[in-house]
Parts: C-alpha cells; structure tokens; sequence
C-alpha cells in the first residue's frame, strides 16, 4: 500500500474564463500520482485543466484538458463524475498519474456568470 506523502487544497470563489484555481504545488519529482475532489457550487463548469511543469525551469505545459478526461487510461486512471464540465452544486473525484514533475496545477473556466470550485486532494 502506497503512503500518503502530499496533501493539497485550494479554492477559487470567483472563476469565469479559463483560470488557475488555487496556486502551484510544487512536488519536486516526490509525488508521480494524485487522487483528488472537486466541489462546484456555482455555475457548470465548461473546461478544467490539469497542468505540469516538468522542471523548475520550464513553462507549464498541459497534461489534461478537454477529451482527456473521457476515458480512463495511463495517464486519467479513473474518474467519478464527469469533472470537466462539473454541473452546479456537484462534485467528483480523480486519479491521475503525472510522473516524476516539478510541480502541478488546475485550471477551470465556465461559460457565463462565476463559480466557486474547491479541490482536494493527496499524493504517492
């Protein structure tokens, strides 16, 4: 059994186009996957991005976006609900395997109005 070596939370109360929702978690190639929740209770999501630096150094590049968290895989091992368009008051979970990274971060955005998104989570 593998042992909890990270936790994260954040929150965004005021997402409306595509944005980052909390800040970087810097895992420092220490964490290769993560299980985390998502509560949304304001308007239905219509995008949520999973995105890793592989390197201090370098940019953010996409891991997830879009069709990527249809189907489970190597990379989006499982997923309750359907997190990238999560509907008003809903919530769902991931479990996603990134790899040996630097650091990690979300992004979401909704179509109309605002919405306030809460993720949790933790890492092996």
């Amino acid at each position: 059994m593998a042992k909890i070596v990270y936790s994260f939370g954040m929150t965004n109360a005021a997402i409306t186009a595509l944005e980052d929702v909390g800040v970087e978690n810097v895992v420092d190639g220490q964490v290769s996957e993560i299980m985390f929740s998502l509560a949304n209770t304001g308007q239905a999501l219509d995008a949520l991005k999973l995105l890793v630096k592989p390197h201090k150094d370098s940019a953010f590049e996409t891991w997830l976006s879009a069709t990527d968290w249809d189907t489970d895989g190597d990379i989006m091992r499982k997923q309750i609900g359907t997190i990238k368009t999560l509907a008003s008051g809903a919530t769902g979970m991931a479990y996603v395997v990134l790899g040996p990274v630097y650091s990690f971060k979300f992004q979401a955005g909704v179509a109309t109005s605002t919405t306030s998104l809460v993720i949790v989570g933790s890492g092996v």
